[in-house]
């Protein structure tokens, strides 16, 4: 199923709220950003893409930002912040302590349950120990942000 997961480019692209995030979502991420360091964003997600400097992803997509091919847990740039859309959902929630020793901030959209049109989504966290704040931005989601 991984190899399926990273070249399924059409299902990644197409997604639309709640599976990809809204326009208050969005806000969200682009004030969390607001800091000094570069920003990095897990995978493609079409709707951050104008917030970051640069993209981490195994299968990217030609953008006009910068891509670092690698898998999110083991890339070796730093950031002053890293998100990611869904990323926990695909990864688990050990990514967290990986990215924390990356950057100073850490943001992540987060579904609590299988929503319907999820492809690939395996885990599905309710609690978020040490976040910083969690904001519940519709039913079943949380943006999560955490400090390092």
């Amino acid at each position: 199923m991984h190899e399926e997961l990273l070249k399924d480019t059409r299902h990644w692209q197409s997604l639309r709220p709640p599976l990809s995030p809204n326009e208050e979502e969005v806000r969200i991420y682009e004030e969390q950003c607001r800091t000094s360091g570069p920003i990095c964003l897990l995978g493609m997600t079409k709707e951050l893409i104008h917030i970051c400097d640069y993209m981490v992803d195994l299968t990217p997509i030609l953008q006009n930002k910068p891509v670092v091919r690698a898998d999110w847990g083991g890339f070796s740039e730093l950031a002053g912040v890293i998100m990611g859309d869904g990323v926990l959902n695909l990864a688990g929630y050990d990514l967290v302590h990986r990215l924390l020793k990356k950057c100073d901030r850490l943001v992540c959209r987060v579904f609590t349950r299988k929503l319907e049109g999820m492809k690939y989504a395996t885990h599905f966290p309710t609690s978020f120990p040490e976040a910083k704040t969690i904001i519940h931005t519709q039913k079943d989601v949380a943006m999560v942000i955490w400090d390092s």
